[in-house]
């Protein structure tokens, strides 16, 4: 948690440091305010994509573009959230829930996909799959807003793990 600053988060909030101390008592406190906004934003990417009249191709590199935009902008505070989350039980519990959200979602939409014959069938099931899928974008988000110069650059990033996700899935890229 030390890795963010102060200056970081204020900016983060919208406001100036010295208005930090005047609406948050802590760094997690604020940890904990921006998560709520930070979720909002993947949640709407990930749902109004899944939702959407995309192709599936269109649909999954709007997901992950979206995801590491969100890492992009907001990776100190992300990689805080993961660090706070493992010690205070209500950041824990409130992003155990918003990934859950997002991986039921996706899992429901797989099995859509497996009913008309579009998504190949499981095993894995797909909650299972999907669960391995947003796991892996969150960590090659993490990764990504550590070395700002990711090999190969985002576009290509988002390319991998766009045809990792259409094999998975569908069998096809």
């Amino acid at each position: 948690m030390t890795a963010i600053t102060i200056e970081e988060l204020a900016a983060g909030a919208g406001i100036s440091r010295s208005s930090f101390y005047f609406y948050f008592d802590s760094r997690d406190a604020v940890v904990r305010a921006l998560a709520a906004r930070v979720s909002d934003e993947l949640r709407d990417t990930v749902v109004g994509a899944m939702n959407s009249d995309l192709s599936a191709r269109e649909a999954v590199s709007a997901v992950i573009t979206g995801l590491l935009e969100r890492w992009r902008l907001h990776g100190p505070l992300m990689r805080a959230m993961d660090v706070l989350a493992q010690s205070d039980p209500g950041l824990r519990s409130f992003w155990s829930a918003v990934t859950d959200t997002v991986v039921r979602e996706a899992a429901f939409v797989i099995d859509r996909l497996r009913t008309t014959g579009a998504a190949l069938s499981g095993p894995p099931s797909s909650l299972d799959l999907a669960w391995a899928l947003t796991h892996m974008y969150w960590r090659a988000g993490q990764q990504a807003s550590l070395d700002p110069a990711t090999p190969r650059g985002d576009d290509q990033l988002v390319e991998t793990l766009t045809i990792i996700t259409l094999r998975a899935i569908f069998g096809t890229s």
